[in-house]
């Protein structure tokens, strides 16, 4: 995944970039190592058939209707492959 700071750094402008990507990113031309995972829940009004579950799977909530992420974010991207279809 191509960033403007994972750029900088592969040119030396700068000599370290923290970036929030997605699981499956592997940063080319750079070091990269894991600092930290993060959880993306999902909220659910109070009256929401999904409200009273303890966890729910992508599966279930696929066939939700929801507003996404910001286009172009490491968040978006993340959200995109989860609910990219499986052949």
């Amino acid at each position: 995944m191509e960033t403007p700071k994972r750029n900088q750094v592969r040119q030396g402008k700068i000599e370290v970039a923290f970036l929030k990507l997605p699981t499956s990113a592997r940063p080319v031309g750079v070091n990269a190592r894991e600092l930290a995972r993060d959880r993306l829940i999902a909220v659910v009004a109070p009256d929401h058939p999904l409200a009273g579950e303890s966890a729910v799977d992508l599966a279930r909530l696929s066939t939700e209707t929801f507003i996404d992420l910001p286009p172009h974010s490491a968040a978006r991207a993340q959200s995109d492959e989860a609910f990219a279809p499986r052949v």
